[in-house]
């Protein structure tokens, strides 16, 4: 069963502070689901027996985010015509 302890709160607020960072987003990215393998090849093994703690995995999962952030930025920069 889980509990909720000092390490359970630490994670919660970075949680709630990557949700309110993503929010502030302009544009924000656009999300889709991955299959199991594009997911392995983006971060490697998260999935294992002794895990890797919460906040490695929103640090894994944020700098992907920031990585999808910036190619969805480049091209849409790219698409843009100018006079």
């Amino acid at each position: 069963m889980h509990g909720y302890d000092s390490g359970s709160e630490v994670l919660a607020q970075a949680i709630v502070r990557y949700a309110v960072d993503r929010v502030r987003l302009s544009p924000p990215p656009l999300d889709h689901p991955r299959t199991p393998d594009e997911l392995r090849s983006m971060v490697g093994r998260t999935v294992t027996a002794e895990g890797i703690g919460g906040l490695e995995a929103l640090r894994l999962f944020d700098r992907r985010v920031e990585h999808l952030r910036r190619f969805v930025a480049r091209r849409s920069r790219c698409g843009v015509r100018r006079k």
